[in-house]
């Protein structure tokens, strides 16, 4: 085999892995990748679920570092999902904003602002964020500079 080919293992693979490639190791990384010049890992096509992490003692996905640690371009349903966590969603550090959600729903224009946010909402079709069900508060602020909720709208009858 030459040096600069690709490996390619092609198939229909059944049980009990039912998978092309399996690899397993009991000291250390399953898979290493030590550079590459586009893509680490790239899915072109599945018909199921992209990346799927069934059990981890620790997190489920790690970014290190990362000019977006996690971006969703187009999502039919959820942009992400988490159904169960300790921590659902946690941004360690972010430069600018930790959560960004451009547009949602049939909204057409994303805009954004300079400021640096823990959550921006660029545009929304309904909702910026709502609440269907809360064991206690809603929304809670522990602490703010200004104001702790802020409502701006141009008029007063809310139309």
């Amino acid at each position: 085999m030459d040096i600069n080919s690709s490996l390619k293992t092609e198939g229909s693979f059944g049980a009990p892995d039912y998978a092309p490639l399996v690899l397993s190791n009991s000291s250390g990384h399953g898979l290493r990748i030590p550079s590459a010049t586009s893509s680490g890992v790239f899915i072109d096509s599945v018909g199921g679920h992209g990346v799927v992490v069934n059990s981890a003692s620790l997190d489920g996905m790690f970014v290190g570092s990362a000019a977006n640690g996690v971006r969703v371009t187009n999502a039919a349903n959820n942009g992400m999902y988490v159904d169960s966590a300790v921590n659902g969603l946690y941004v360690n550090s972010a430069s600018s904003d930790g959560i960004f959600i451009c547009r949602t729903g049939s909204a057409l224009a994303c805009s954004s602002s300079s400021s640096n946010n823990g959550v921006e909402i660029g545009n929304a079709e309904d909702a910026g964020v709502r609440v269907s069900s809360a064991g206690v508060y809603g929304v809670f602020v522990d602490s703010a500079g200004r104001f702790g909720v802020f409502a701006h709208t141009t008029d007063a009858n809310h139309e």
